[in-house]
Order: structure tokens, then C-alpha cells, then sequence
């Protein structure tokens, strides 16, 4: 069996040919030596990298993220939640209600309406109602909350940079490209669930 893997962008050689036992036409295997594989069943391109636990390791990135910012939440006496609430209005100015933070973040909506009240009792955040529809509350940073945006900015740059360590420009693009896709797969998921 003669092909090539088609998601190209994971692994670039051509898959040679191989013995392969009654029963399993569809199965192809690398020529190249290292352990990856790439495995079709029924037309599906399966990644077996090993060693690669992604459901162990990918909490080890979260972990180092969530060291990062507990710094900053330490030094201004946030919740975790709060202050991802002020880093996201900063970052995502295209959304600015309640509902845009619980549909986007997938945050529960009484954590969010419970950190929101604290945020604006502190004086961080205001909350601007639309003179046409009442039930639609727009929100907004204030100038005190400017401090630990700056703070987290520089933590989120730091956390950015050391992460992406030894990545080309193309390999960052790729790595895009391919979150992408798996949060699409994956609200696609979520919806069908749902």
C-alpha cells in the first residue's frame, strides 16, 4: 500500500509500503523508522505519537499558566475567574456582556454573575444598560482595573513566549491552524450534545 498522510502538517513523510494482514486493508504505517504511526480507519486519519498522553501533559501547560497568573492574583486579591473576567473584556473587545463571557469562556453563568458584582463593587468594571433594550447590560473596564491588565499582559507575554520556545514562525502557524480546528471539532461536539 502506497500514500501519503493527509494532514500533512503533523507529519510531511510519505507513508511506504508495508505487509499488512487479512483483514486490515486500510491500515498503513509510516516508512520512516521513529515511532510515529498514522492509522486509517475507514478513511480517518488517527495520530499515534508515542510517547504523547495529550489528556496527562496538556494540563501540565494550564498548570504552568494558572502559576503564572495566581502571581497577579495574589498581588491585587482576585479570584481566579475575576481575573480572567478582566483580562478577556481587555483582550476581546468585540465582547462586552455577561453572556459573551458564559458562552465564549463556557463559564458557569452564576460564577460569572457572582465575580461581575465583586468586580464592580471594587470599582473595576461598570455595567451600562441599553436605553432601547433593557435587558441588554454592556460592560465596561474602568481605569482601576488598568494596573492588573498591564500585570496580566505581561504575565500572559511571558507565559506566550516561553511556551512557544524553539518554534518557527511556521511551526506557531500550524499550531493555529490545528487548535483551530480541534475547538471546532470540538463545539461542533458540544452543540450536536447539547
Amino acid at each position: 500500500v502506497y500514500g501519503a498522510c493527509r494532514e500533512s502538517w503533523f507529519c510531511p513523510q510519505p507513508v511506504g509500503r508495508i505487509n499488512i494482514p487479512a483483514g486490515r486493508e486500510k491500515q498503513t504505517a509510516h516508512a520512516h523508522t521513529d515511532s510515529l504511526r498514522c492509522t486509517v480507519f475507514c478513511q480517518n486519519f488517527v495520530l499515534d505519537r508515542e510517547p504523547m498522553h495529550f489528556w496527562d501533559q496538556h494540563k501540565t501547560i494550564t498548570r504552568y499558566y494558572e502559576i503564572l497568573m495566581s502571581s497577579v492574583c495574589e498581588k491585587y486579591q482576585l479570584k481566579h475567574l475575576e481575573y480572567d473576567i478582566l483580562m478577556f473584556l481587555h483582550n476581546n473587545p468585540q465582547y462586552r456582556t455577561a453572556a459573551d463571557i458564559v458562552r465564549v469562556r463556557k463559564s458557569t453563568k452564576s460564577h460569572v454573575s457572582t465575580s461581575l458584582k465583586t468586580l464592580e463593587d471594587r470599582g473595576f468594571i461598570a455595567k451600562k444598560t441599553d436605553p432601547v433594550n433593557k435587558k441588554h447590560i454592556e460592560l465596561d473596564l474602568l481605569e482601576p482595573a488598568n494596573e492588573i491588565v498591564r500585570d496580566g499582559l505581561l504575565a500572559q507575554r511571558q507565559f506566550t513566549e516561553q511556551m512557544l520556545r524553539g518554534l518557527t514562525p511556521e511551526d506557531i502557524a500550524v499550531c493555529k491552524r490545528v487548535f483551530q480546528q480541534v475547538c471546532s471539532n470540538a463545539e461542533a461536539c458540544i452543540k450536536q450534545k447539547g
